[in-house]
């Protein structure tokens, strides 16, 4: 007898810049925003489910100890550059001790750029961010790779707000489904 199996894989179509910082979320963006022209604004924060085995910000994995699943609150600060139909998005990693990307304990945000941009464009980017004094480093991220990746997956204009106001990420991209016969 055949099975059919769905096997979900999600679209990562942009790319991610880790920063490292030393400044809180707000004033990070207001650097960005005069450094590289751009009007970033706050977005209602992306709510992430974290669960026991999460990493904590130590640089070793710490289970925690009779808590329950909770869910970790990140800032998000959104640019919309319509006319070059590119968004950037400023995502803090670190939340009361909780991780958005358990694999990246030494970064503070990320800038999440959507849309195409030139690679010479990308890399003018990380260069300038470097340059502002507050940045200890930036650089592009290979995070096809990591075992979190899908905290990646929302769409901050379509994310359900709850009672709250805030954000809970959804995972709206669209999975691309694969019927195998086994």
């Amino acid at each position: 007898m055949s099975k059919n199996i769905l096997k979900v894989e999600y679209s990562y179509d942009f790319e991610l810049i880790g920063i490292a910082d030393s400044v809180p979320d707000y004033k990070l963006c207001w650097i960005l925003n005069s450094a590289l022209g751009w009007r970033l604004e706050k977005k209602d924060d992306i709510k992430v489910p974290q669960t026991k085995s999460k990493y904590k910000i130590t640089d070793t994995p710490q289970l925690f100890e009779n808590e329950e699943v909770n869910e970790s609150s990140h800032p998000l600060y959104v640019f919309e550059d319509e006319p070059n139909d590119v968004n950037y998005l400023v995502i803090g990693n670190k939340s009361n001790g909780l991780l958005f990307l358990p694999e990246t304990p030494r970064i503070n945000h990320f800038l999440m750029i959507q849309g195409w941009l030139e690679d010479d464009k990308l890399t003018q980017i990380v260069e300038k961010i470097n340059q502002i004094p507050f940045i200890n480093t930036a650089f592009k991220l290979n995070f096809r790779e990591f075992a979190n990746k899908q905290n990646l997956i929302f769409e901050y204009d379509k994310l359900k707000q709850n009672e709250n106001s805030s954000y809970i990420r959804t995972g709206l991209l669209k999975p691309r489904s694969v019927r195998t016969n086994d």
